[in-house]
């Protein structure tokens, strides 16, 4: 997830250079052909013009790029085709690609910690070993991991040889 952020940080970062870059030959037309300071050059109006197609065109570039990372990565993380899905979410038209895998991805996999089988998300136990996947908080009644010693939400020690938060808090 985190890697996706950062790609997609860099993606917008790139856009902004693109746009700046945009404006800044837009200028450069405008000032050497001469349009700013006689009427013969380059027509006035049609630069501003010009430079906003431009950067709405390197928009929808940027866009399509954007969602072809995005549905690599889910798709890597879903064990599907992940190259030919971002390839088709990224170029198929009116996002029509991107809505065909939205609706033809597969459930997210995680792993088992006890026997390495893949297991669906949100599973509470694992199809191969039946190990508990999640087991309920003390105090909150939360899900939380059988391997965690301590709940994630209020801190309650979940594992009954686990020492108390009172104890871990003392100097020694």
């Amino acid at each position: 997830m985190r890697d996706t952020k950062s790609m997609l940080l860099k993606l917008i970062l790139a856009y902004a250079i693109c746009v700046v870059s945009v404006a800044a030959i837009g200028l450069l037309v405008v000032v050497f052909t001469g349009s700013l300071s006689r009427g013969d050059g380059f027509p006035l109006p049609l630069v501003p013009l010009i430079t906003l197609s431009a950067a709405l065109i390197l928009l929808g570039i940027f866009v399509c790029i954007g969602i072809g990372i995005a549905v690599y990565h889910d798709a890597k993380r879903r064990d599907m085709e992940p190259l030919l899905w971002a390839l088709v979410a990224a170029l198929v038209p009116y996002f029509i690609g991107l809505i065909a895998y939205l609706i033809a991805r597969k459930p997210a996999q995680t792993f088992c910690a006890e026997c390495g089988g893949t297991i669906p998300e949100r599973s509470a136990y694992c199809p191969q070993c039946g190990r508990a996947m999640q087991t309920p908080c003390p105090n909150c009644g939360r899900p939380a991991d059988p391997s965690a010693r301590f709940c994630a939400h209020c801190g309650t020690p979940v594992t009954a040889g686990a020492p108390s938060a009172d104890s871990l808090a003392q100097p020694r």
